[in-house]
């Protein structure tokens, strides 16, 4: 907290011999305690880390802070700092990762810039586009490059942002994104000349607004991902490339519903951390999503919503083999969807069919109440005898190959609004593993997660 305080009043040092062109600052933020019980999130496995059972029991802190400062001709900056830790674990030998302050935004937006259509927005930002399904944080899985790097906690912070510049063409009622992010700058064997070692993201994204009575919005967008940041690649001038072309149309055909779905491609190169040996990338994902506020005059009051969310991400029967061949698992890339679920925190969102029936309402003014359950199977199923998960520390599962019933997860998550500006929240959550594993990973999985979140 110290170290947070000390950069605060750096920034608004720094900001003094701006202050004649200064036309309006505002400081917000927010203070988020977490308590985090999470167990058998290996689901018993007993290879590595060599126990039968892994409980996690921490409670994190989250501290942010954010400046923004209008300019003058259409300027305005913005700085938000992160701090995100586990108590208790604030120096660990001669490690003191849980006590620095990460510059979580930071970049200057140009409104108007050129002609009054443009807005271009330089430095480190968050991209989001649709629900999240390809681009919407910095990591798959939410397993983010950011403080909270602590084992089986990994997918719960809040750092979300690249580095990148974006370009914004706002032609009412079309617009368009387009944005140049570095994901990684590697300086491998810390080889500064070498300048193809990096992971870059591209993209575009059109979003228009059909001028209907049921208020359709319609996106195309391609996202590219080059990723030379295999020693392997390294030495060549080869790249793994990802290309994702796809669209997203959502429509209210009726008073209530709320209908979105996406669909999606991946072409391009995957060269399996080899130089020599390559397949060609032939995926495809996509989602569907229906929401539904019921419209009974008698339980008006409750606000019941019933939901339905298909996410499909194509699998490849044989990815560790047939180089030269089609390779069509779906790759991640940036997703952020189903946060805070077990199954989100353990599995890539990849050869996996996912339904999620939930039911929400509001019992008593100020609390949210939500039910969910999730229903995962396989794409295709698995060549192998065990899998490592998205976090290797979870263990490494025994599994059958002719099976694909991956496993249900029910959750129930409570959210009370204390006042405007304090919100107390819980979320409970049971993974049931499916037939794909064996006796030794047939464990529950379970997770409680509480906080509470006060914003300024």
């Amino acid at each position: 907290m110290k170290k947070l305080l000390i950069a605060v009043l750096l920034v608004a040092v720094m900001a003094v011999p701006a202050f004649a062109s200064v036309q309006n600052v505002k400081v917000s933020g927010d203070l988020t305690t977490k308590w985090a019980v999470r167990s058998e999130f290996n689901l018993g496995a007993i290879g590595n880390p060599g126990s039968t059972k892994q409980n996690m029991n921490d409670f994190i802190s989250y501290t942010r802070v954010r400046i923004d400062a209008d300019l003058t001709d259409n300027v305005s900056t913005t700085v938000r700092l992160l701090n995100e830790r586990t108590w208790g674990n604030e120096t660990s030998g001669t490690s003191t990762a849980d006590e620095n302050i990460d510059v979580d935004l930071a970049y200057v937006q140009l409104r108007e810039m050129l002609y009054s259509p443009l807005t271009v927005t330089i430095g480190r930002q968050e991209l989001f586009y649709g629900n999240g399904f390809i681009i919407g944080g910095n990591g798959p899985n939410n397993q983010t490059v950011g403080a909270l790097n602590v084992d089986g906690l990994k997918d719960l912070s809040m750092r979300r942002s690249l580095d990148a510049v974006k370009a914004v063409f706002n032609y009412d009622p079309l617009t368009i994104d387009m944005f140049m992010a570095k994901v990684a700058d590697t300086h491998r064997g810390f080889n500064i000349a070498d300048k193809n070692d990096d992971i870059d993201l591209y993209g575009f994204n059109a979003n228009y607004k059909l001028s209907d009575k049921w208020n359709t919005v319609a996106e195309a967008y391609f996202f590219a991902k080059e990723d030379k940041s295999s020693d392997a690649l390294a030495t060549t001038e080869k790249s793994d490339r990802v290309y994702v072309p796809g669209f997203r149309v959502s429509t209210n055909p009726i008073k209530g519903l709320n209908l979105q779905g996406e669909l999606a491609w991946q072409r391009g190169v995957d060269y399996l951390a080899t130089s020599t040996r390559s397949a060609t990338r032939e995926a495809m994902g996509g989602q569907f999503i229906a929401s539904y506020l019921l419209p009974f005059q008698k339980t008006a009051k409750y606000e019941p919503v019933v939901a339905y969310a298909y996410t499909y991400a194509s699998g490849d029967k044989d990815a560790t083999s047939g180089y030269g061949d089609k390779n069509k698992a779906w790759d991640p890339m940036f997703e952020r969807v189903s946060s805070g679920k077990i199954y989100n925190a353990i599995f890539n969102l990849t050869n996996v069919h996912v339904n999620e029936l939930s039911f929400s309402m509001k019992p008593v003014q100020d609390l949210t109440t939500k039910l969910t359950w999730a229903m995962l199977t396989l794409d295709k199923k698995l060549n192998d005898a065990t899998w490592t998960p998205i976090d290797s520390t979870m263990g490494t599962y025994a599994v059958k190959s002719d099976k694909r019933d991956l496993g249900n997860e029910v959750d129930l998550d409570l959210t009370y609004a204390y006042t405007e500006d304090v919100s107390i929240g819980m979320s409970a959550g049971w993974f049931m593993p499916g037939n794909v594993f064996s006796d030794n990973n047939n464990k529950v999985a379970t997770q409680l997660l509480t906080s509470m979140s006060v914003a300024f």
